[in-house]
């Protein structure tokens, strides 16, 4: 017999005709102990578990958490002549890593498909807190992951299993890195048992590296030459991390086993050899000459290529000329896809330090003709030789070279000037010159001051780090993801964003910034433009380039700042400050980590201003402490940090 409980129907099940016999049923068979590591090798899919800002992984700085798949089941044996045996569960995630698990999953209350409800862990029944997508695959809403329990029998057991529905299939759930903990309940005739226990979700698959299997070097003047670590090695990639936030480090075979690392403790990234130290090589009847040049990648490249490249990859203008074909292939693999505007894009907003697979720069001999598609052919990029003597030898080597990820010929290769293009009128955006409080949350509009009908555009700004956070960026823009942006834990805000042409009005917003202030200061002191990394400018349809500038003006709407606690952290009490739209009760609760409730008061108000108080003596001790407040149908809640 195997029956499968849906998310709809609740969690509690009849059993009828159970063999067995327990002075202590019902029994839970198979509790675990401990807190274990549940290992995963799989990648990450993008696709899971990536809702901002509710999703934030320490380890990868990045708000997609890698996930792993988990079998959480419970074998109880019920009493054999007893009555009903239901089971329920309570799974708790901690999605932005703090090690508070702030989210509740109830299977008395199943959240529909692809959706959790964050930030609910403290309120009584883990009842509201905030929607977060964890599944957005285009699929069906019929064949998004939803949360349901699996219950079979095993002769005298019952076997429940928590796991995600699809349709009519039912599997293993993926769950979040971090650590979590399930509470499952079980009863029968008034008699409840308990099995509680944490665990972690870990990525445990070690980074993939490919070495080369060749390589020159040349030695200087001295004899010497140092071979660097990126000369070694062709590929390296992880199932998790980005490659820039891989570690990498090299030592002589023979010479240790551990991670190597230098006197200061720092990874080797390069060794140096001398003539002492490299074997006598055999005469060779013919040598090459290569050129090459691996510096400066963003050299040329803006989310202007991205735009022509997209228009390639779509047939609405393709590139016409076989150096900008070879220009737009990203990972070197004789192809131009959606995937090289990927790799291009994480090179724009500073996600790569350089292409993985590809060098900045690309040549070959000037004597090899490309044919309209350079895919078809081959070019060498060495110049080869056979062994003559040096008066035999041609007077000058020409190399063509092309920019890798510069289809309109913008980049500087030094005296070649920079490829003109056309240039519209600059755009203005504005932001409310506003004083910003400390401890507040703000949702500052960022706005153009005129029409704009942009094909795309590229944008950096910074957010002074000891005055402001950057909660989160949105957009309006049609297909504006977060793919199509990074915030920086140092105040770094960069976007490259195609697409779908808006019209823009004046006064329309383009982004919202969700700034949570640490000091007072003016808005103006907080953000400013940064072309460091990234030109302020825009593109429309007929191929034109305009600057951004920024500017604050005090006749823009001011945003009214959340509801918080203040002062928090607190080693007192807090106050909360709102203004109350109508008449009403007020009830504000306290919870502790676990969601037991140390306070709670009542009190009506009238329309306006208020100040609310949870004293000192409401905290029985320091510790992460969530709140909850409603009045009438407003709802407000955060965290308070007790010293």
């Amino acid at each position: 017999m195997r029956t499968i409980l849906p998310f709809l129907t609740g969690l509690h099940i009849g059993w009828l005709g159970i063999v067995g016999v327990s002075a202590q049923c019902p029994q839970v068979l198979n509790c675990p102990q401990g807190s274990p590591v549940l290992c995963d090798i799989s990648p990450n899919d993008p696709l899971l578990w990536k809702a901002p800002p509710h999703t934030w992984s320490k380890a990868l700085e990045s708000d997609d958490l890698y996930e792993g798949s988990t079998d959480f089941s419970l074998r109880v044996l019920p009493c054999a002549d007893g009555g009903n045996t239901a089971v329920s569960c309570i799974l708790f995630l901690d999605l932005d890593n703090d090690n508070l698990a702030e989210t509740a999953v109830s299977s008395l209350n199943f959240p529909p498909a692809g959706i959790v409800y964050a930030d609910n862990a403290f309120n009584p029944g883990y009842s509201g807190g905030e929607l977060a997508q964890f599944d957005k695959r285009t699929v069906a809403d019929s064949l998004k992951y939803r949360f349901a329990i699996e219950l079979t029998n095993s002769w005298d057991t019952i076997v429940a299993r928590l796991c995600w529905q699809s349709g009519s299939q039912y599997i293993a759930p993926r769950l979040p890195e971090g650590r979590h903990r399930i509470v499952w309940r079980v009863e029968q005739d008034g008699s409840v048992k308990y099995c509680e226990h944490s665990f972690r979700i870990k990525d445990c698959e070690a980074p993939a590296l490919d070495c080369e299997q060749e390589w020159v070097v040349n030695l200087n003047a001295a004899g010497q030459v140092f071979v660097a670590l990126a000369e070694l090695y062709s590929e390296v990639e992880d199932n998790t991390t980005p490659f820039a936030l891989l570690e990498l480090s090299m030592r002589n075979a023979g010479t240790g086993t551990d991670f190597p690392l230098d006197s200061a403790g720092n990874p080797v990234s390069a060794l140096e050899y001398n003539c002492e130290r490299l074997d006598a090589l055999p005469p060779s009847p013919a040598f090459s000459i290569t050129a090459s040049c691996d510096t400066n990648p963003l050299n040329g490249v803006s989310t202007y290529d991205l735009l022509l490249i997209s228009r390639h990859i779509l047939g609405i203008q393709a590139l016409d000329a076989p150096w900008k074909w070879l220009a737009a292939d990203a990972n070197k693999n004789g192809s131009i896809t959606t995937f090289d505007l990927v790799e291009f894009r994480k090179l724009i907003l500073g996600i790569y330090t350089k292409l993985p697979a590809n060098t900045s720069w690309r040549f070959f001999p000037a004597d090899c003709v490309l044919p309209p598609n350079p895919f078809t052919a081959f070019c060498s990029p060495e110049y080869s030789f056979v062994t003559n003597p040096l008066w035999q030898l041609p007077d000058e080597i020409i190399f063509n070279a092309v920019k890798t990820g510069d289809v309109n010929g913008s980049a500087s290769a030094g005296d070649l000037a920079p490829g003109a293009a056309s240039r519209s009128e600059g755009q203005i955006l504005f932001l409310p010159d506003m004083n910003l409080q400390a401890g507040s949350i703000y949702d500052v509009p960022v706005r153009v001051a005129g029409t704009a009908a942009w094909a795309g555009f590229q944008l950096g700004l910074h957010a002074d780090p000891a005055l402001a956070r950057v909660v989160s960026l949105e957009s309006p823009l049609p297909g504006f993801d977060d793919d199509c942006r990074i915030i920086a834990d140092n105040g770094a805000l960069r976007l490259s964003w195609i697409g779908e042409t808006p019209r823009l009005l004046p006064g329309d917003g383009l982004l919202t910034l969700r700034l949570q202030v640490l000091q007072q200061a003016s808005l103006r002191d907080v953000i400013r433009l940064d072309e460091e990394r990234l030109r302020a400018e825009y593109y429309t349809e007929n191929d034109g380039i305009g600057t951004i500038d920024l500017e604050f003006r005090p006749d823009a709407r001011e945003q009214q700042p959340a509801v918080v606690a203040r002062p928090n952290p607190t080693a007192e009490g807090v106050h909360i400050a709102f203004r109350a739209a109508v008449e009403g009760e007020a009830d504000l609760m306290l919870c502790d980590y676990s969601g037991r409730v140390v306070f709670r008061m009542f009190q009506t108000l009238v329309a306006g201003n208020h100040i609310l108080e949870i004293p000192a003596g409401a905290f029985p001790g320091a510790g992460i402490y969530g709140w909850r407040m409603c009045v009438g149908d407003e709802y407000h809640s955060g965290k308070i940090a007790r010293h």
